[in-house]
């Protein structure tokens, strides 16, 4: 990886409407176990809508520290903003919590709240702290989480400054009574879940991670256990962040997204379809970021774009670097492959159409087509990280 264990990358994802998904061509991995009804050790700030163990680990859930710490954000921008509780005199829902929790804009935990932001959104490094508090770590434990992250060390200097984090944000909690504002919508979570039970197999998730793996030649020989998270929110409802982590107990590759179709003015549609293409996407950029970025010497040698916006239209990549942007169209060409190979080529083109008209990537389909040659000569090739040289001449051959 890029000299550091644990690798954070923030991206603009807008829930597209997925169209049903149809036969897969794929076998559901192995040894699935439900573990929701069984677990000794229970998170008292989880809401697991589903968990399975086998071939693949899957943890799909939400968390109301997570959800506390964006309401709390949304409060420090004075619910004027474009990401967390969005339009809220226009959904009632939203609304509801604005009128709640404004009386609490003086507390002590938002006071210099800014700096817990990430321009007008969360960072997801904190909020990865309060998943791992919620989930029993100590401060030493959190400290040695800050003191590996770069972004968080700028935050907290030492391991008070940390307790004192987390200090502030637990009186918050206990001061809104943010508990019993949870168990007041506690419905709102009953419904996401029989939604979730009702639709999670045509969503095909372990057979979109299966074959993902297969296909960017995870190693086998990882002796360490691999684990996908979703954590979902009904407070961020249509931008996605992904992170990396990797202990000495295992890898987490997690996705932090919405189960919100947000096209319902009570808030209250779902789209687990939608929210399965995000985790995928996010998982697929979390494994291409270190072999794009170990291949900037190929970009600038095929690079003949004169400016970004020949390359791309999307309004968030054309500010990125040239390496992120190359990742993006990997990541969706790569995506296309996957959806084709488990629930068909319609699916694939539905998909490919929106993220070359909508997306902004018009040489999307040449990487798409590219990736043939891949897949029918994986002998020479075991992994994408030995095709990516491939695909970036390809790319880069369409400028002009």
């Amino acid at each position: 990886m890029k000299k550091i264990s644990i690798i954070l990358i923030m991206c603009l994802l807008l829930s597209s409407c997925s169209s049903n998904l149809n036969n897969t061509t794929s076998t559901v991995p192995k040894e699935k176990i439900n573990k929701t009804a069984s677990k000794e050790k229970i998170n008292k700030y989880e809401f697991v809508l589903d968990e399975v163990e086998g071939d693949i680990n899957y943890k799909i859930y939400s968390n109301k520290l997570l959800d506390t710490y964006i309401i709390a954000a949304a409060l420090s921008l004075d619910f004027n903003s474009k990401v967390l509780l969005p339009e809220n005199e226009y959904y009632s829902f939203y609304k509801k919590t604005k009128e709640y929790f404004a009386p609490y804009k003086e507390h002590t935990f938002m006071r210099h709240f800014d700096k817990y932001l990430r321009n007008d959104d969360i960072n997801i490094n904190v909020a990865k702290i309060l998943l791992d508090y919620s989930n029993g770590s100590d401060y030493e434990s959190l400290y040695k989480y800050v003191n590996n992250n770069s972004d968080l060390k700028r935050i907290f200097s030492n391991k008070d400054e940390v307790e004192k984090f987390i200090n502030d944000f637990e009186q918050f909690y206990i001061d809104t009574k943010a508990e019993e504002f949870f168990d007041s919508i506690s419905q709102r979570d009953l419904v996401m879940k029989e939604y979730y039970d009702n639709n999670k197999d045509k969503a095909k998730m372990l057979e979109l991670i299966s074959e993902m793996e297969s296909y960017i030649g995870v190693d086998k020989n990882i002796k360490k256990t691999i684990n996908y998270h979703t954590v979902v929110t009904t407070w961020r409802p249509y931008l996605g962040s992904y992170l990396y982590e990797e202990t000495e107990e295992g890898i987490n590759r997690y996705s932090f997204e919405s189960l919100l179709r947000y096209n319902s003015k009570r808030l209250e549609e779902y789209d687990v379809y939608g929210c399965a293409s995000n985790s995928i996407r996010d998982y697929l950029h979390i494994l291409l970021n270190t072999p794009v970025y170990n291949n900037i010497g190929n970009i600038n040698k095929y690079n003949k774009f004169s400016n970004k916006e020949e390359l791309t239209k999307s309004s968030f990549y054309v500010n990125k670097s040239w390496d992120k942007i190359t990742e993006a169209y990997f990541v969706r060409a790569i995506q296309g492959r996957i959806f084709k190979n488990v629930i068909g080529e319609n699916k694939a083109n539905s998909f490919l159409g929106g993220e070359i008209t909508f997306g902004g990537f018009p040489y999307l389909n040449g990487l798409y087509v590219k990736l043939e040659a891949y897949e029918n000569n994986r002998r020479k090739y075991k992994n994408i990280d030995k095709f990516i040289p491939v695909l970036i001449k390809e790319l880069y051959s369409n400028s002009k």
